[in-house]
């Protein structure tokens, strides 16, 4: 018995428990019709037929995929939700549901497994216009698991038009072969659709425009999404979407693609009004993580940010892709609070991910792994966005220590910074960087400076800041960021992470 059947049962439960209590404990009976009439109010609301629950075999339905079940699940789902015992069962015309639909178990691999319900369609469609399952009402459809292996480009689960107050639930569903949409929830609904612990995976062919979950609805939810293979994970073109703990892999399952498909994979696209926020969000290995178009306003907002670029487009011919694009007439909108970004590649063979720095967006607290090397050339991939740079450094020998590295790739810019030890030294630096070249001032602010010598000096597309204690004791120095202006700026040795360089931390 499924969840949604046993509330059903426990509330019918708990009604006549109640009538009991109502009239053998005088005490009772205020509360008891308080909360009978709060019990029948919450039953009234549940789709009509939704306690009846129809096993399909009982229908004379095969569960070998042996033969077509699609008539016979439209002709009985108006008489309440079909159950669909563990088996395989061929589904050749769309499921029209009006009432759920409920199977035994889902997998997250793409083989049929004993224990789990799968429908294995034959539709024929060229255009993503029907789906294996479609939902033909709008009010408490729930899919719950059970497995679909599309055919050919139809939609996984198709809910067009979704209305208001659609109040569905996918759940514990897997997803398989999309050459179209895994879900497509398509109309003008509000707060319509909850989809969580779902499984999508894409063809072993490259078919354009594949979708994980397109959305064009206001406040769905989305929880626990694995998408694999396909091009586009969300594609979201109306109102606010909220998602948690979302795995978005925009890689290739099969075929190998040598540019132009992999041109197109996309984490989350947002276009018209739509907007994301979200949590634990992995947008994996796609050419743009984020994508704002067609004149979007909304924008993007991410608590938790996860990034591995794991170099499955290495033989493409296009590797410029970038973690934020804003297309024309869109209003640039990216904010991140924390987080990990790894990006695969070396300066001898990058791979796709080349631009990671986008100034202008609000990006704050991401640790970034990168094996290139520390210079002015690689600033795209070492940096995020105007997060002013801020961390310590200790230094326990003798001579000169490096503290800080300025990018020196814009002609010009300037950088403020406060420069302080643990013994009580404290200077303002500024450097400037005019046509008539580059100028670094320290400005001794404590008596303590004067047991410390600084100086500068450049190469590589970087201006280094040293420092030496006259003593030869070792101590420690803070470096905080003040302003700076894009492309002349301080690498973040607080959030940056790497194998090919002694860092500074």
């Amino acid at each position: 018995m499924t969840a949604s059947v046993l509330t059903v049962h426990l509330f019918a439960i708990v009604r006549k428990l109640l009538n009991f209590a109502t009239a053998t404990i005088p005490d009772m009976k205020a509360t008891g019709q308080i909360l009978t009439s709060i019990v029948t109010a919450f039953l009234a609301l549940l789709p009509a037929n939704a306690g009846n629950v129809i096993n399909i075999l009982d229908l004379g339905a095969r569960n070998d995929g042996s033969e077509d079940i699609s008539a016979i699940v439209n002709a009985n789902t108006d008489k309440g939700a079909i159950y669909l015992p563990a088996g395989v069962y061929r589904v050749d015309s769309p499921l029209k549901l009006v009432n759920s639909l409920r199977g035994d178990g889902y997998d997250r691999s793409s083989w049929p497994g004993p224990d789990d319900t799968w429908l294995i369609s034959g539709i024929e469609c060229s255009d993503g216009s029907a789906g294996v399952v479609e939902y033909t009402r709008s009010s408490g459809i729930n899919v719950e698991y059970l497995n679909i292996k599309c055919h050919s480009c139809e939609d996984g689960i198709r809910i067009k038009p979704c209305e208001q107050m659609t109040s569905a639930l996918i759940s514990h569903v897997g997803i398989y072969d999309i050459r179209a949409c895994g879900i497509r929830i398509d109309g003008t609904g509000s707060r319509p659709v909850y989809v969580e612990d779902v499984t999508l995976f894409g063809s072993g062919e490259l078919p354009e425009g594949s979708t994980g979950i397109f959305i064009r609805a206001y406040d769905c939810r989305l929880t626990n999404i694995e998408a694999m293979g396909i091009q586009i994970g969300l594609d979201i073109r109306g109102g606010y979407t909220y998602g948690s703990n979302l795995h978005l892999w925009t890689g290739y399952i099969g075929k190998r693609d040598e540019g132009e498909w992999w041109r197109g994979t996309r984490g989350i696209v947002l276009s018209k009004s739509g907007i994301f926020c979200g949590s634990q969000v992995y947008p994996d290995t796609s050419y743009y993580l984020f994508e704002q178009k067609d004149g979007n306003k909304g924008g993007f907002d991410i608590h938790g940010l996860i990034y591995y670029d794991d170099g499955c487009e290495s033989r493409s011919r296009y590797l410029d892709g970038a973690l934020f694009h804003a297309g024309d007439g869109a209003t640039p909108n990216l904010n991140i609070l924390g987080g990990m970004m790894a990006v695969c590649g070396t300066d001898e063979h990058p791979l796709g991910m080349t631009k990671m720095y986008t100034p202008g967006q609000n990006i704050r607290g991401v640790t970034i792994r990168n094996n290139r090397s520390i210079c002015g050339r690689n600033i795209d991939v070492l940096c995020l966005s105007d997060e002013l740079p801020d961390y310590t450094v200790r230094s326990d020998v003798e001579g000169w220590r490096r503290f800080a590295d300025i990018f020196d790739v814009a002609p010009s810019g300037t950088v403020t910074a406060k420069v302080s030890t643990d013994d009580g030294a404290v200077w303002d630096a500024v450097i400037t960087k005019s046509a008539k070249g580059i100028s670094t001032r320290f400005k001794a602010l404590t008596p303590v400076c004067r047991d410390y010598r600084l100086k500068s000096g450049s190469g590589d597309g970087l201006l280094s800041l040293l420092i030496m204690k006259r003593s030869g004791t070792g101590f420690s120095l803070r470096f905080t960021t003040v302003s700076m202006t894009e492309y002349f700026r301080p690498v973040d040795y607080g959030h940056l992470r790497g194998l090919n360089y002694e860092p500074l931390l």
